[in-house]
């Protein structure tokens, strides 16, 4: 589904994929994954323990803003950039 940053959380809240600017969504194995700029993971969604993992790392202030306008307002654990991608690779 095509969105914008600013529309993006009710999609990220309902765990659907979607592509906006510099940000998508998609689904890999067990988890739900949101992406800035294609390839930085910034929320991970595991769908095995119903647990949202939240990129520690802040990359630019452009990807805080997506960080920001993407967030599930949900409880999140903070994990590293190393962490998240471990995450993905498990």
């Amino acid at each position: 589904m095509k969105t914008t940053n600013s529309k993006c959380r009710d999609l990220v809240q309902q765990k659907q994929s979607f592509k906006a600017n510099n940000l998508h969504a998609e689904y890999w194995k067990a988890l739900y994954v949101v992406y800035s700029y294609g390839h930085y993971p910034i929320f991970i969604f595991d769908h095995k323990t119903k647990t949202w993992y939240q990129n520690a790392n802040g990359y630019s202030q452009s990807t805080k803003k997506q960080m920001s306008q993407s967030h599930p307002l949900s409880t999140t654990i903070l994990k590293t950039s190393c962490e998240m991608k471990e995450l993905l690779c498990a």
